[in-house]
């Protein structure tokens, strides 16, 4: 079966060029720019061709704008955070407990933490921190489409694409283990602060979530703070300094609108890949694709 080919707003952006841009999300300019405003990585197209795909990664490059091409099959492969339930810290090593075992953080791993939180409800939206429902878009092939808004594709990005499809050994090693360990929050949409932490092992990449909720955190000794927001912060900043994990904040106050694809729902265009995919809420999708873009950056 032919894979799908997701071209992934990757923001912040170089120095876009929303006119040039324009004839591909068949928008104005103005439109564009809107999109462009926000922060979090989004699906904007899906083509059925690679080739269809390459043409327009390489256009909105040229753009100055900044988009991932990810393969769907590659999308689907990402394993589902699981629930945390304890983090201790000992200096050397972080041990998260979670519902499958326990999950340990060495110096020398690689390691992604995506840190977010939903926009507030009652707090008023602004296009600067809201994506764009999008209109139907007019296909150019089977699955042309052009969902949410923002991006990122180096120079290296299209490149870029082939490290991002081999997303290392995860497609045969951690096939089976990313299918279906599924945190008890996956299916429900996230409404506070969490982190989703990724590393790989032998096994592939594997990953954690810490929410606000349900949380011991009794045992990170030094860096222990006396509220949970904080406790999740010493955390993200002590990966980032011992463990010199990628970090990906851009999911912070944010909230991601539903989105059609020349004339289909975008979860719908997903669930064409996978099931799972299709089924899943907003913010898990971002943690994701925040993964990929992240994981898939030039050092």
């Amino acid at each position: 079966m032919a894979d799908c080919h997701l071209i992934v707003s990757n923001p912040p952006h170089r120095s876009p060029d929303p006119k040039a841009a324009a004839p591909y999300f068949d928008c104005t300019a103005a439109e564009v720019r809107m999109k462009l405003n926000f922060p979090a990585p989004e699906v904007w197209f899906a083509e059925s061709e690679e080739e269809a795909a390459r043409k327009t990664a390489t256009a909105l490059v040229q753009a100055g704008i900044d988009v991932a091409w990810i393969p769907g099959s590659v999308l689907a492969q990402v394993p589902a955070p699981v629930s945390t339930t304890a983090v201790a810290f000992d200096g050397d090593t972080m041990t998260l407990t979670t519902a499958i075992g326990a999950m340990a953080l060495r110096r020398g791993d690689r390691i992604v933490a995506v840190s977010g939180e939903p926009q507030r409800q009652e707090a008023r939206l602004s296009s600067e921190r809201r994506s764009v429902l999008t209109q139907n878009v007019p296909g150019h092939g089977p699955i042309r489409t052009m969902p949410f808004a923002s991006g990122i594709v180096s120079a290296a990005g299209i490149a870029g694409y082939a490290a991002i499809n081999k997303l290392d050994k995860m497609a045969q090693e951690a096939k089976d283990a990313a299918t279906n360990r599924i945190s008890d929050s996956r299916m429900a949409e996230l409404g506070a602060q969490f982190l989703d932490i990724y590393t790989f092992t032998p096994e592939g990449w594997k990953a954690a979530r810490i929410t606000q909720t349900d949380v011991d955190f009794s045992e990170l000794g030094a860096i222990k703070q006396p509220t949970t927001k904080a406790n999740i912060r010493a955390i993200l900043d002590k990966l980032h300094e011992c463990f010199e994990a990628r970090l990906d904040e851009r999911l912070q106050h944010v909230t991601y609108k539903s989105s059609v694809i020349g004339g289909v729902a975008l979860n719908q265009v997903l669930r064409g890949i996978s099931t799972r995919l299709g089924d899943l809420p907003p913010m898990d999708l971002g943690s994701r694709l925040a993964f990929l873009t992240t994981k898939g950056r030039q050092s």
